[in-house]
């Protein structure tokens, strides 16, 4: 702060030196102007005003001159040509003086001057003594006397000129002479006024910005602290509060602040004050800052949380002083108290969602294991049927498509069922359509495709009670059945919105099954399935997949993977050993859905006899 004090007395010191130093250069500038007026009124008063007056004295004398000389011509007065002389003397002086007084080119048209007027007074006495002393008026006298006159006129009018522009010259340098002072003296004045008002202006700009800006921004700060929710208080390092503000006293219950000398101490118990608050006061030695959450005592006793700030500083006179900004936070506290509480009960409720979760979870990863388990095992598919691969993906845990294999001595039947949803209410479909599709192939001992599925229709309904009035549920499912005969290699296909494909000669053949659906309340319980049948060649492969496959969503377009899409794939893919085909299907599903929730369940067989 002194620092500051003592940069606003050197900048006013500095605009005052300015202001001096402005008008001492402007009191020069006018001296060195003052000068050369000087001179030229020298000029003026020691050659242009006796030049003037020789001017005008060679003219009166010339002119008496010639008056002396007409006199003596008229009267014949020969004794008057001194007179004349005398005159004459007076005009060469006066041509002389002027000569004397200008540079030697000016003066060489006046000497120019002078010897004609010598050579003009020669002839004009002789000739006035030559006709003053005979009434002679023959022609050589007229003649003589006209060339006189003459050349009087000239010279007359020579002098009169060289007069007249040495008057001038004299009116016109002392007319430059008075003009240059009055725009000194405006100049002068202009200086002056400038020089004020820049140091003027330099000094506001001073007290501006060095006084009246911090002075106001102390009035916001006194404002902003009188004003504050937080309470403040400034005190000694020895604790004597020399500050407090409203807030203040208001937190610690005080009708107002008070006027009495009050010690920091006073709003805390003498435990706490030595224990807590006094360590912070000695920690700020070597720091400037320090917060900490402390109690504090109100005027009745009772005790109050607060968070308190305190800052060290320096005031005006480089005394230390400390500030400290505190704020209850009772409320805080109960709201602390109440979320803790709120969190305990949340972690409890918490802990119980996790343990039926967990349960949830085990029991869903047991159902996982019951469903694999009724799945045909792979060993055994492979032994009579190797050339095959099975991709079986759940969108969930559990999900709701399976597959069916039966082998008996004349072929096999393979099946590929897509139930109801997903998750585990498709799981507990694929149960009951898994239950009835093996009573009616292994138990029944039914392998003709059609009517395994026209029997399954039946025993889903059923079982599901779809034919009652009270049946809340309208489960189904869509399926494809396919019988192998190895003596006849032949296959024959029904389906249930489920298509056969098979790629012959670089050929995609697709096969759709029967627009009717099983199980559900509006499918036929008569209707009768559309047996399919297909010669079987060398290197034919056969598939049977879901719609989870063809209707997934990726892409750049986030678009179905479509049915063209996935002939594509089977036609490149068809003629590489299974285990290749199946992992070249589930890395082109990947990829395609990206990051792309899966649509449905995903289930794709491929085989070749």
């Amino acid at each position: 702060m002194r620092k500051r004090t003592n940069n606003i007395s050197i900048k006013i010191w500095l605009s005052i030196l300015i202001l001096v130093a402005g008008y001492f250069l402007s009191t020069i500038f006018g001296f060195v102007m003052g000068l050369k007026n000087k001179d030229r009124l020298r000029f003026a008063s020691e050659v242009l005003f006796p030049a003037a007056k020789q001017g005008q004295l060679a003219v009166m004398s010339f002119r008496e001159q010639i008056r002396i000389y007409s006199d003596v011509v008229l009267i014949g007065e020969l004794n008057s040509l001194e007179n004349a002389t005398a005159k004459e003397a007076y005009v060469e002086d006066a041509l002389r003086n002027i000569i004397e007084l200008f540079q030697p080119r000016e003066a060489e048209a006046i000497q120019k001057l002078l010897d004609r007027h010598k050579t003009f007074s020669k002839q004009a006495a002789k000739v006035c003594a030559k006709m003053a002393s005979s009434l002679d008026s023959s022609e050589d006298n007229i003649e003589n006397s006209m060339q006189l006159k003459k050349e009087t006129g000239n010279l007359l009018m020579d002098f009169v000129d060289l007069e007249s522009r040495l008057s001038l010259q004299l009116q016109n340098e002392l007319a430059g002479i008075s003009r240059q002072t009055e725009r000194l003296h405006y100049l002068n004045l202009a200086a002056f006024f400038v020089v004020v008002i820049s140091a003027l202006s330099f000094i506001a700009l001073i007290v501006s910005r060095s006084i009246v800006r911090p002075l106001k921004k102390t009035l916001m700060l006194e404002k902003a602290v009188e004003q504050s929710m937080d309470g403040v208080v400034v005190f000694s390092p020895d604790g004597i509060i020399r500050f407090m503000n409203a807030a203040w006293a208001e937190m610690h219950e005080f009708k107002a602040v008070p006027e009495t000398t009050i010690h920091i101490s006073t709003f805390h118990t003498p435990e706490q004050y030595q224990q807590e608050l006094l360590p912070k006061l000695n920690i700020l030695q070597t720091i400037k800052a320090v917060s900490c959450e402390i109690n504090h005592l109100r005027q009745k006793g009772d005790e109050f949380p607060a968070m308190m700030t305190i800052n060290r500083f320096e005031d005006l006179n480089g005394e230390i002083n400390m500030v400290a900004i505190a704020r209850d936070i009772t409320e805080k506290k109960l709201s602390e108290k109440r979320i803790w509480e709120k969190t305990c009960q949340l972690d409890e409720t918490l802990k119980k969602v996790e343990e039926a979760n967990k349960r949830t979870m085990e029991s869903l990863n047991y159902a996982k294991l019951i469903q694999r388990s009724i799945l045909p095992g792979m060993d055994r598919v492979k032994s009579f049927l190797p050339n095959s691969f099975f991709i079986w993906m759940p969108k969930d845990i559990v999900g709701g498509d399976i597959f069916f294999t039966y082998y008996y001595q004349a072929g096999f039947v393979i099946a590929l069922m897509d139930c109801t949803g997903h998750g585990v209410p498709g799981a507990f479909m694929t149960m009951i359509a898994y239950s009835g599709m093996r009573r009616i192939v292994m138990d029944e001992q039914c392998f003709d495709p059609a009517r395994i599925l026209q029997k399954l229709n039946a025993a889903v309904k059923n079982m599901l009670q779809k034919e009652s009035d009270y049946t809340l549920s309208d489960d189904g499912l869509d399926a494809a059945v396919c019988s192998i005969q190895y003596d006849s290699r032949t296959l024959i296909f029904a389906g249930a919105r489920i298509p056969l494909y098979y790629v012959n000669k670089n050929e995609v053949v697709v096969i759709k099954g029967d627009n009717q659906s099983l199980g559900y309340k509006d499918s036929n319980i008569d209707y009768v399935f559309t047996n399919h049948s297909v010669s079987i060649v060398k290197d034919m492969v056969f598939y049977l997949a879901t719609d989870g496959f063809i209707d997934q969503l990726g892409g750049e377009k986030r678009r179905r993977f479509g049915t063209r899409r996935f002939k594509n794939l089977l036609m490149n893919s068809h003629g590489r050993p299974f285990e290749e085909q199946r992992s070249e299907i589930i890395q082109a599903f990947q990829i395609y859905k990206g990051e792309n929730e899966g649509q449905d369940d995903v289930t794709v067989i491929g085989f070749q006899l």
